[in-house]
């Protein structure tokens, strides 16, 4: 029997984190409690809990403070109920590198509803349900295990970000490196600061007709979507707007048939197994190799044009 715990004093944040579990699994149980640290902790110590969103803003305890004290198996299960607000993701980031698993963005002050299309929470949540407390790492490639052609396109998951972050510090200078922030601008800005702090390269918010620099880290955040034109030499890239509500299936793969009319060789990671049809759109154009998580063998995906 599944077990879920929401820590909210919001009932509207209750019910839609509800919903999405009964719309995956059918009916669940799902035990809510106050915004209240200690209360939190108490329950998170006498009980295994498959899946908890945490908020970041607690009585009595604050967010990072438990995560510090549940240990990395209890917070490898939690994910963060963040303000979507430049302090409410610097905060997550901090989370998250105290091994929270993920974020999850909140409209309101206080909050009181979960922000972002419905398919983008369900995926989320359907992710963590099918991983429940796993605390193997983000697992990416060295830069041995794939030929490197052009800029490097990364395309992650809000879950993803901090061992992206590490991963960057790898590559060659020789390259661009091309990163979507998931969620929008204000992660963007708190994902670029980050990289600054974290890594040598250079970071800059990527806008239309910008020409990619090799060793700088060019970002871009939903809902915008990018083509790579030019040559290796002078690669420009074409910022457009995203026809699909931000998080959405058509959002995505609307991102991946821009991407794919690129007129440069690039290598696209896009950390979870993309399906056959979205394969299809990145590889459309004959320029990506496209480079997914390991599946269960422990093999790389890799789709070469």
């Amino acid at each position: 029997m599944n077990s879920f715990l929401v820590v909210t004093d919001s009932a509207s944040i209750a019910e839609e984190s509800r919903e999405l579990l009964e719309e995956l699994l059918g009916h669940v149980v799902v035990e809510v409690v106050h915004e209240d640290g200690r209360l939190a902790l108490s329950r998170l110590e006498r009980r295994a809990y498959d899946l908890v969103l945490l908020p970041l803003e607690l009585r009595k305890m604050e967010a990072l403070t438990l995560l510090r004290a549940v240990g990395p198996e209890v917070a490898s299960r939690i994910a963060l109920l963040t303000p979507d607000t430049l302090d409410g993701f610097r905060t997550a980031w901090e989370g998250m590198r105290l091994g929270a698993r993920d974020l999850v963005p909140t409209k309101g002050q206080p909050p009181q509803r979960l922000k972002g299309h419905h398919d983008l929470r369900l995926r989320q949540i359907a992710w963590h349900l099918s991983h429940p407390g796993s605390l193997a790492p983000l697992s990416l490639p060295s830069v041995d295990e794939f030929d490197l052609e052009g800029p490097v396109v990364l395309v992650p998951e809000t879950r993803h970000l901090v061992a992206v972050a590490e991963w960057i510090v790898g590559l060659p200078r020789t390259v661009p490196v091309v990163l979507r922030a998931p969620e929008g601008a204000r992660l963007r800005r708190v994902l670029g600061e980050e990289l600054t702090r974290w890594i040598p390269w250079p970071t800059r918010s990527l806008k239309h007709g910008d020409r990619l620099a090799p060793g700088h880290v060019h970002l871009f955040a939903e809902p915008e979507a990018i083509e790579l034109n030019g040559d290796r030499e002078r690669c420009i890239a074409r910022v457009v707007p995203n026809v699909g509500a931000p998080g959405s299936w058509s959002a995505r793969r609307d991102l991946l048939s821009h991407v794919a009319g690129s007129t440069v060789p690039f290598t696209l990671w896009t950390g979870d197994p993309l399906e056959p049809e979205e394969e299809e759109l990145a590889l459309a154009g004959g320029f990506a190799h496209v480079v997914c998580d390991r599946d269960s063998t422990g093999r790389w995906q890799e789709n070469a044009a």
